[in-house]
């Protein structure tokens, strides 16, 4: 049988919104936002103190993303003069096309009195021998946590995870974060605990570890739609904010992009938290 054809103007219609959606998507991709959010939580303090961190995370260096992307993120955060800076993972996406020089140029003009840090994600593993990864991100002037804690300016205590799926490369499993938390010395456990894991499986895990924030990427909220429905039910808070008891949860959709540099589903952001740390007893 004949087999029916399209007319002529359907396919160049279809052809016509495709483009424009990829072409929305691609402009979306290349101009992240900064997302204010403002948090309060119970801490052992003597009398309220607002701390302002700025988070990024999935920003994929490398090929596709190079380093003129992340000297526009530095630039939307330099005029926040943020408290300390985070990267939770996917940093890096691979060691081939890396401008070093640039990236050391770019995070070194932000000067957070608490520091600059960051965790690894799953990429930083794919993108070559995680050591490598993690001496570029270093050397660009992030210090890295990786299943390993710090005390910035005795005000927080910041631990950062291993990425959740770094054992498929070592065949090691991460340690889990109450085994991390038991080398800490107990005067520096009444600090604030602030969590740097860049997959948000297990949430409870930070809730139960008496963290009033936990911090994560990696999901970019399935950057294309409509696979932001199969990264719904993969994950119980896919993107966004959320609070249990005094625990929150925050889960960025990333700074960057992953494979082609496009977003038709939400902004790339910079999430910039105000924080207030009150009083337990009040």
């Amino acid at each position: 049988g004949n087999t029916p054809k399209l007319p002529a103007y359907v396919c160049l219609s279809i052809a016509s919104v495709s483009t424009l959606i990829c072409l929305t998507g691609w402009v979306n991709a290349a101009n992240p936002i900064v997302k204010e959010v403002e948090l309060r939580a119970k801490a052992q303090v003597k009398k309220p103190q607002t701390i302002t961190i700025a988070l990024l995370s999935d920003i994929h260096l490398g090929r596709i993303i190079d380093a003129a992307r992340l000297d526009q993120m530095v630039r939307l955060i330099e005029p926040y003069e943020p408290d300390m800076v985070l990267f939770a993972g996917d940093v890096i996406d691979d060691h081939v096309g890396l401008d070093k020089n640039a990236m050391q140029k770019s995070i070194s003009r932000l000067k957070p009195p608490l520091g600059i840090w960051g965790a690894p994600g799953n990429h930083e593993y794919i993108a070559g021998p995680i050591d490598e990864s993690l001496n570029i991100l270093e050397e660009s002037g992030i210090k890295i946590l990786k299943d390993s804690w710090a005390t910035p300016g005795n005000k927080l205590l910041l631990v950062g995870r291993d990425d959740f799926s770094g054992k498929r490369v070592t065949q090691k499993q991460r340690a889990e974060l109450n085994e991390i938390l038991a080398t800490i010395p107990e005067k520096k456990r009444k600090l604030p605990l602030i969590v740097m894991d860049h997959q948000p499986h297990y949430l409870e895990q930070a809730g139960q570890a008496g963290a009033i924030l936990q911090v994560s990427g990696h999901t970019h909220n399935g950057q294309l739609w409509p696979i932001n429905y199969i990264i719904d039910a993969i994950y119980e808070h896919p993107h966004g904010h959320l609070q249990k008891d005094n625990t929150h949860y925050l889960i960025s959709v990333g700074a960057g992009t992953w494979g082609a540099p496009v977003r038709t589903n939400t902004r790339p952001e910079i999430v910039l938290i105000k924080l207030t740390l009150e009083p337990e007893n009040n």
